[in-house]
C-alpha cells in the first residue's frame, strides 16, 4: 500500500481521500459494473488481474489507457513486480502522466 500511496501522490491524489480502494486476490473476482454505475469514476487503474477478474470480457493492453464504460481505464502489473522494477515504474509513471496530467 505504501508504494500505491507514493504512486498516487506523484498524480496529486490521496488514496484514502480521493479513491475507492478494492483489494482482490489472484483467483478472486469482483462484478464491478453495479460499482462503476453507483460510483461513476473518471478513472479506473487495475494492478495485477485479468479483466476476467472483473468480470469483463475485454483484451487490454497494460499501460495503455483507453476509455470503457465512460471512464479511463489502465491495467498494469501487480504492483510488487512494478515497484521491483525499474522499467515497470517508468511505463506506470508515463500512463498515469496521460491519465492524470495531461
Amino acid at each position: 500500500m505504501q508504494f500505491l500511496t507514493k504512486v498516487l501522490a506523484a498524480v496529486q491524489i490521496n488514496l484514502e481521500q480521493d479513491t475507492l480502494f478494492v483489494p482482490l486476490k489472484q483467483g478472486e473476482t469482483h462484478g464491478i459494473a453495479a460499482a462503476l454505475k453507483a460510483k461513476q469514476p473518471e478513472r479506473v487503474l487495475v494492478f495485477g488481474l485479468p479483466p476476467l477478474a472483473l468480470q469483463l470480457n475485454l483484451q487490454v493492453p497494460k499501460y495503455q489507457p483507453f476509455d470503457f464504460y465512460n471512464c479511463s481505464w489502465l491495467w498494469a502489473d501487480t504492483l510488487a513486480q512494478i515497484e521491483q522494477d525499474k522499467a515497470l515504474k517508468t511505463r506506470l509513471w508515463q500512463a498515469l502522466q496521460q491519465l492524470f496530467l495531461t
